[in-house]
């Protein structure tokens, strides 16, 4: 009998273990997806807010999506002018689930309510 009372209450020690760190992951998730900088929406503004990115080169990456759509791909980065592999190593841009290209802002950095992003139609055909 105690046993049966001992197996019991490990079992719902574990699932309540479960709980908790799938709770622990939703939250993590939610506070990192504030803190993304996506490429295909940000706003100059913004993107300086990125570790390497220069207000020259924010204003690039803002005129190159204009002009050529989308980025699609991380490597479509490297087509900006100015954006050299070195900094984009330091910008170390990554892929959401979603396929959303994005990086951080630069550590100690805050995003903000001003550092709202804009949505952009993209060129019916690509111009690059």
């Amino acid at each position: 009998m105690r046993h049966k009372k001992v197996t019991a209450w490990l079992s719902c020690a574990l699932v309540f273990g479960i709980i908790l760190i799938f709770i622990g992951r939703v939250v993590a998730a939610e506070i990192d997806f504030e803190r993304r900088i996506y490429f295909n929406t940000a706003t100059a503004k913004t993107l300086v807010k990125a570790a390497g990115i220069t207000e020259t080169l924010a204003e690039a990456i803002v005129k190159y999506r204009v002009k050529c759509g989308y980025f699609k791909d991380l490597e479509d980065l490297l087509k900006v002018p100015g954006l050299t592999k070195e900094v984009y190593e330091k910008i170390n841009p990554q892929r959401s689930p979603e396929g959303y290209l994005y990086c951080a802002p630069e550590k100690g950095v805050e995003l903000d309510d001003e550092d709202e992003e804009v949505p952009m139609l993209a060129p019916s055909k690509p111009l690059c």
